[in-house]
């Protein structure tokens, strides 16, 4: 094999590493609505590439809904785990669709990150051509990587009926997530070479796309002890996000603590924003920001 050949397959085999270090999925089932005695249906659709991708779709209970939340779920696992974060929506009159990126649970292809944005635009078609949901009453709900993901496609009022947008623990930037890890490793602080860099790319990262979401307004969720996604990436998103614009600081939350340990709180609060597509702000403008 000749150097070129060798060159490419580390480069190859480094952009596998990079992909690996913000994907994390499997095939584990660990939870289904069934259990919780809700109804639900497993639906399946299409990206523009090709692949079958895997989802549910939950009715809001009672006889109508308010609206129709899509929900797109961190790195880690499938929707069967990450199902426990909107278990509590339809019992509060909302429908719930929730999907799985390429290569998780039992939707087909390999995780990449380019691919997730694929995906993402092919569960909102999906939504978009059902006909038995209210068009004009979509919401969205996104945590960690699914923030990012969500983010990169509300640019420019592209879905027209989405009230309001909900991110919760999410990164500013592909680049400055690995610097953090980075400062937190010095072992392996080669992550932080322009070569590294470069690979990781920022072309998906929400800090390029926040500032052409509006006018849906957008809500970021994040807590100060947030030790997987530091806090000051959502307030630099918040930063540069254009009005309407909300930030809900979680004393001493952990990562997507919101509706877990302060459930009832935020719940709560959640639902007041879908409401209104308005809340009250909650961030101290004098937390530090680093690059």
């Amino acid at each position: 094999m000749n150097k070129r050949l060798l060159a490419l397959a580390f480069l190859l085999l480094l952009c596998g590493c990079m992909t690996k270090s913000f994907l994390h999925p499997d095939k584990i089932t660990y939870n289904n609505p069934g259990k919780d005695n809700l109804k639900y249906e497993d639906v399946y659709f299409n990206t523009e590439d090709g692949l079958k991708l895997h989802g549910w779709f939950l009715p809001a209970a009672g006889p109508s809904a308010k609206g129709t939340v899509i929900f797109f779920h961190g790195n880690a696992c499938n929707i069967t785990y990450n199902y426990q974060y909107i278990k509590w929506l339809p019992a509060e009159s909302y429908n719930v669709f929730t999907f799985d990126y390429r290569g998780y649970g039992n939707s087909e292809g390999k995780p990449s990150i380019s691919g997730t944005s694929r995906d993402a635009k092919a569960a909102m078609n999906y939504i978009k051509n059902r006909k038995d949901i209210a068009q004009d009453n979509l919401y969205v709900l996104a945590q960690s990587l699914g923030g990012n993901i969500a983010l990169n496609i509300l640019e420019n009022n592209r879905y027209e009926g989405i009230k309001a947008a909900a991110i919760d623990s999410t990164f500013s930037s592909y680049r400055g997530i690995v610097k953090d890890k980075a400062r937190a490793m010095p072992v392996v602080s080669w992550f932080r070479t322009p070569l590294s860099l470069v690979l990781i790319g920022n072309k998906y990262s929400a800090i390029n796309k926040i500032g052409d979401v509006s006018p849906t307004p957008v809500l970021f969720i994040h807590g100060t002890k947030d030790s997987l996604v530091p806090y000051y990436h959502s307030a630099l998103l918040y930063k540069a996000a254009r009005e309407p614009k909300y930030f809900w600081t979680i004393p001493d939350g952990a990562h997507m603590d919101a509706f877990v340990s302060h459930g009832t709180t935020y719940q709560q609060k959640l639902l007041e924003y879908f409401d209104t597509g308005k809340t009250s702000n909650e961030y101290n403008s004098g937390d530090t920001i680093l690059n």
